[in-house]
């Protein structure tokens, strides 16, 4: 695909937004990706910028929200705006905020999540996992597993584990995982996709 494909694809997404009622255009910014700015209808501050761009190994093209968390493929629009529209309509999970997310103001609700397991002082019960979000300019460093959905390619980052467990998961991890709704076996699948 080419970017006037990617353009393309915007625009299809946003006659998929119009029919659910929502405002979606598509805007032009010299030195930067092409955006479908969309926005509630009934709620103005709350908004995003998507982009179409490609992801992964395989050069597949999915919709973006502009802080890189990824919506969906680009060859099913009508289940990305569903998506748009839950994330921009999700009220704050309760989760931790830490880091930088006191700067983003409204944006902080619509953070990628991530769970981090914190290492335990001696002499302290066991790791438990911590909930933050982040925005891509401030996501975690060092090892990080990206345990992503694959219907919809969305998941948390897990960080913080033993280095000699590699890239599989601690227990703490598969517990908060399970306790959220996740199926991990045979694929990963995010309680939205495997319901």
């Amino acid at each position: 695909m080419t970017r006037h494909d990617g353009i393309a694809c915007l625009d299809v997404l946003a006659a998929q937004l119009h029919a659910r009622g929502w405002t979606a255009c598509i805007t032009l910014r010299a030195g930067r990706l092409t955006a479908l700015s969309v926005q509630d209808p009934h709620d103005r501050a709350q908004w995003s910028d998507v982009i179409a761009a490609p992801g992964g190994a395989t050069g597949d093209w999915w919709y973006w929200f502009s802080w890189a968390e990824r919506i969906g493929p680009v060859h099913a629009p009508a289940a990305a705006a569903e998506v748009i529209i839950r994330a921009l309509q999700r009220p704050m999970d309760g989760a931790v905020l830490a880091g930088c997310e006191a700067a983003h103001g409204e944006r902080q609700k619509r953070m990628k999540p991530d769970h981090r397991i914190q290492e335990k002082p001696p002499s302290a019960s066991p790791a438990k996992p911590s909930d933050a979000r982040h925005c891509v300019a401030c996501q975690p460093h060092g090892p990080v597993i990206d345990v992503s959905c694959s219907c919809c390619g969305n998941g948390p980052l897990i960080t913080g584990q033993p280095p000699e467990l590699g890239d599989q998961l601690a227990q703490p991890a598969l517990d908060w995982l399970h306790a959220r709704g996740w199926q991990l076996h045979p694929r990963p699948l995010c309680p939205d996709d495997h319901r």
